[in-house]
């Protein structure tokens, strides 16, 4: 009898399950992936994935090298790079980039401040 069969012996039969397919349940008498957990998880090292999906709230300390891709919005005291890919950026304190381009009309509200040359082109009512 293996230690996951033992264990779910204990009175609760879901405490641990592991399948014929290799997947191991805690908290679920069915496992729908290698490691299923229905509860809480609690975790003092490392995560380290290929991908990750799902939703995250106060979500702390995230760094890595791959694209964070949301449908939703993503809140941050500073964003840091080039800047080159960002779009739907609202600021309020600085954009640091060699550039930020703006497709379409923009508003300011408050002084506009520019520190280097300003170039226009194809400007009317100036």
């Amino acid at each position: 009898m293996t230690r996951a069969r033992e264990l779910a012996r204990l009175g609760n039969t879901n405490v641990i399950t592991a399948d014929s397919n290799f997947n191991v349940g805690i908290g679920t008498l069915t496992p729908n992936s290698k490691l299923d957990v229905i509860g809480d998880v609690e975790i003092a090292g490392v995560i380290t994935a290929t991908t990750f999906s799902g939703t995250a709230t106060a979500a702390s300390g995230l760094s890595g090298s791959a694209s964070v891709n949301t449908t939703g919005i993503i809140t941050a005291g500073s964003f840091y790079g080039d800047g080159q890919n960002l779009t739907g950026v609202a600021a309020t304190d600085y954009v640091v980039a060699n550039t930020l381009k703006v497709l379409g009309v923009s508003t300011f509200v408050g002084d506009v401040s520019i520190g280097g040359t300003l170039t226009y082109e194809d400007v009317t009512n100036v």
